[in-house]
């Protein structure tokens, strides 16, 4: 059926008398081409399909008594769509200058003012609140009262009642955010989705900032960055940075502070790790309980468990260790024993578990480490082990768990020699595991098996008997540098590259015009009569029934011309694996030399070398030494 022209439109708005002729300016119908303008701007199609207006009523559009929209009324108000802006308030305090169009878009707003909301019950909800932007089907449906929002996208914002001055753009974002969140930032669909209350955050992508999540001033970057699996109010975490897809992902039940993540899944997975930096791809991957440390370069840093103040700068540099703390790794594939042999290399034993009957449940984590010729200690080796006990931790009562496959150190790995292995656990917790585990975190020592073959031990060590390790016991404290440098213990420095290091200089670099003096000191002593350390030069230890290095001195003397060219260094002392002196000034001695004497009865004869000595005092002095 054809829509009437304007002058009948006009002539039937005569009747009944309380309604009002449109005002030929802000309406106007093109019959031919079935367009309604408003204000010279076209707003609908008719023909057969399009919505016909019968009349208008107090600036109200109404299809057979029905209202289905509103043209300014005054207080420059308009609206489109059934119910739209219908409970704008007639009388002072009054809602002005909003744009409605959809299905109850606006319905509920009666004070406020220059809200634009666009689809079906966009700003549904919304009375007092102003200046927001509501694009999209469900778009900030509940807000009530809040001011400054723009939401674009279906159920963007949805649930939000008061929050302020937040920018959330795609489908389903910022949907579950209620309230107490102010000044948000969410692009990409279901970014910050699932996110219950923070301010400040930036999610730009795909689930960005997503889960149970709670927070204040993140920057969350890429798709599924900085998002939780699992998490709640609990999880609350601010001043982190993740750029890159699925950097700082993970599950939260504790949150995380003051990380930055760059890279793909750098810092993915990671749990109750704060202060960190990780820039590369999966840097810092699978951390657990990693503070104040710095990982740049693929792969760096990852599997890194209860660590703190380590930095690792090159691809996969100190991958795949645990417990660490205060190590540096500089080069690709620094590394330390942990998962590179010695045995352990299995992080999960099978054990038989048999506690005393009739308590609670309870938990309890070991670890292992292996020492090394009586005195070195190598890293540790994790086994997780969460299980049904008796008791609850520090009740004083006898505990007994039979571990069965305690890790053996396979001597192929290594050619020290493992003399026995120590046992840790963090703690016997009560239910409550992760409300226990800031408190308990670090390791105590257990027992120690003195071999390296029993593979079973029976702990029944009440938690108040066992001796707290400080932080820095293990694998801390080292260095490696250089291409698949490896720690083997604490309190190393270790300098690899793939063709070894035959050289070290110090000063001015290897040569200068001006070189300076070199010291090599040990730690001198501090405070009244407290000794220096002692400085030791070791050669390269043997096996078997072969010798060591032995310690070389050498020297350079001068040539017998002038040049600009490097004279050859000769050796000046070598002591020798069997702690032999040998000296190089190749001057024979002959007849008999007289002893003194002190020394031994016998009459020594050539033949003999003099070694060459220089006093205190610049003279030279010879000493005889007999082969």
């Amino acid at each position: 059926m054809p829509l009437p022209t304007l002058g009948q439109m006009i002539a039937a708005l005569g009747s009944p008398p309380e309604w009002t002729a449109i005002d030929p300016s802000k309406l106007l119908w093109d019959n031919v081409n079935s367009i309604l303008y408003i204000n010279g701007e076209p707003v609908g199609g008719g023909g057969e399909s399009g919505f016909f207006v019968a009349g208008v009523k107090d600036h109200h559009f109404y299809n057979d008594e029905v209202e289905v929209g509103i043209i300014n009324d005054g207080f420059g108000n308009v609206g489109f769509g059934l119910e739209a802006l219908s409970s704008i308030a007639p009388v002072a305090p009054w809602g002005n200058e909003n744009t409605a169009m959809g299905y109850r878009a606006l319905a509920s707003c009666t004070t406020g003012q220059r809200n634009v909301a666009i689809g079906s019950e966009a700003l549904e909800a919304n009375i007092s609140g102003h200046s927001n932007i509501a694009v999209g089907a469900y778009a900030l449906e509940l807000l009530t009262g809040a001011n400054y929002n723009i939401a674009i996208g279906e159920t963007a914002m949805y649930e939000s009642l008061t929050n302020a001055s937040n920018i959330a753009i795609g489908s389903w974002t910022l949907v579950d955010t209620v309230e107490d969140s102010d000044d948000n930032i969410a692009i990409g669909t279901s970014a910050m989705d699932g996110f219950i209350y923070g301010e400040s955050n930036i999610a730009i992508g795909l689930s960005a900032f997503g889960g149970e999540s709670t927070g204040d001033y993140n920057i969350a970057i890429g798709s599924g960055a900085y998002s939780s699996a699992y998490g709640g109010e609990d999880s609350y975490g601010a001043y982190n940075v993740a750029i890159g897809a699925y950097s700082l992902w993970g599950w939260d039940y504790f949150g995380r502070f003051d990380n930055v993540a760059i890279g793909f899944e750098a810092m993915c997975t990671g749990h109750v790790s704060n202060y960190n930096v990780a820039v590369g791809c999966q840097a810092l991957r699978n951390c657990y309980s990693e503070e104040l440390s710095v990982a740049i370069g693929l792969c760096s840093l990852q599997n890194q468990i209860s660590g703190y103040g380590n930095v690792a700068i090159g691809a996969y540099s100190g991958k795949d260790s645990i417990n660490l703390s205060c190590n540096t790794f500089l080069g690709y594939d620094t590394m330390t024993d942990q998962m590179n042999g010695h045995g352990g290399n299995t992080a999960k034993h099978h054990h038989d578990i048999t506690p005393t009957a009739g308590i609670e449940k309870s938990y309890v984590e070991y670890a292992f480490s292996f020492v090394f010729d009586g005195v070195d200690e190598s890293n540790l080796i994790p086994d997780n082990i969460y299980f049904s006990m008796p008791g609850s931790y520090g009740d004083g009562k006898t505990y007994e768990m039979h571990l069965t496959a305690v890790p053996i150190c396979a001597t192929t790995d290594s050619p020290r020699i493992c003399t026995a292995r120590k046992i840790y656990r963090y703690f016997i917790g009560d239910n409550d595991f992760y409300n226990s585990w800031w408190e308990y975190k670090r390791f105590r020592l257990v027992g120690t098996i003195e071999d390296n073959t029993t593979t079973e031990f029976l702990d029944s060590m009440t938690y108040t008997t066992l001796l707290e390790q400080d932080e820095y016991f293990g694998l801390c404290g080292s260095i490696a540098l250089g291409n698949l440098a490896c720690l083997y213990w604490g309190k190393q420095l270790v300098v690899d590259a793939p063709t070894g290091i035959k050289d070290a200089w110090f000063g001015n670099g290897v040569f200068d015009a001006t070189p300076v003096d070199f010291t090599l000191n040990p730690t001198g002593g501090y405070g009244a009569n407290k000794a220096g350390a002692n400085l030791i030069l070791a050669g390269g230890r043997g096996t078997g029934t072969a010798n060591g290095g032995s310690i070389k001195f050498q020297v350079t003397p001068a040539s017998g011309g002038s040049g600009s060219l490097w004279n050859p260094l000769a050796n000046a002392l070598i002591i020798d694996s069997n702690k032999v002196l040998q000296e190089f000034n190749d001057t024979t001695g002959a007849g008999t030399p007289q002893l003194g004497t002190n020394c031994p009865a016998n009459t020594l004869t050539g033949p003999y070398t003099w070694w060459k000595i220089k006093t205190s005092d610049s003279s030279i002095g010879y000493i005889p030494v007999w082969v």
